[in-house]
C-alpha cells in the first residue's frame, strides 16, 4: 500500500497494543492496524553483551503486576554520524517503559 501518512498512534485492543496508522491514498483515508509492532527503547553503555545480561535480569512491579524486558539485544546503530553499540529493549506493552 501507498499513500501519505497521516497520523500515528498507539491504541489497545482487548488489553493488546495495537500500531495505528492512518493514511490518505489518493482521496481518501485508510486506517491500517499493525498487531505485530514490537515496542522497544534503547540503553547506551561502556559494555552491551553485559548490560544486555544485566537488563534482561531486571524486575518491577507497577500497577500491580510484575515488569521485565520482553527481551534484550546488543545492537550497532549511528547517532549523530557515529555508530554506537547499544542494548534494544523489548516491550511487552509501551506502558512498561516507565518501570524498567
Amino acid at each position: 500500500m501507498r499513500g501519505i501518512l497521516l497520523d500515528v498512534e498507539i491504541a489497545e485492543e482487548e488489553e493488546h497494543p495495537v500500531v495505528r496508522l492512518v493514511l490518505k491514498d489518493g482521496s481518501r483515508k485508510v486506517m491500517v492496524l499493525d498487531h505485530a509492532f514490537s515496542h522497544y527503547f534503547y540503553a547506551l553503555g561502556e559494555d552491551p553483551e553485559k548490560l544486555s545480561e544485566l537488563i534482561s535480569g531486571v524486575e518491577a512491579e507497577y500497577r500491580e503486576r510484575k515488569v521485565r524486558p520482553k527481551a534484550v539485544e546488543a545492537v550497532r546503530r549511528t547517532i549523530r554520524g557515529k555508530e554506537v553499540r547499544a542494548v534494544r529493549i523489548f516491550l511487552s506493552h509501551p506502558r512498561d517503559m516507565q518501570p524498567l
